[in-house]
């Protein structure tokens, strides 16, 4: 009876069909869930703010920004 092959083995197969291309977004992706981008305090208040204006119903539907852009 054969060995399954390893879930490494599985992905060496996966990359090595791959071109360069789709391997380099590939480790972008890889290197992203390694070290996740925390956000800077600015963007941390940033948001915090527009999720604040949401809260108070100040947004705009799609719908709405489509019309707004002729869209």
């Amino acid at each position: 009876m054969a060995a399954e092959p390893s879930t490494k083995d599985a992905i060496r197969r996966i990359i090595d069909g791959m071109s360069n291309e789709e391997a380099e977004r590939l480790l972008d992706y890889l290197n992203m869930l390694a070290d996740p981008h925390e956000l800077s305090e600015d963007e941390r208040a940033r948001v915090e703010a527009a999720e604040e204006r949401m809260g108070r119903g100040e947004y705009s539907t799609l719908r709405e920004l489509q019309g707004e852009l002729g869209v």
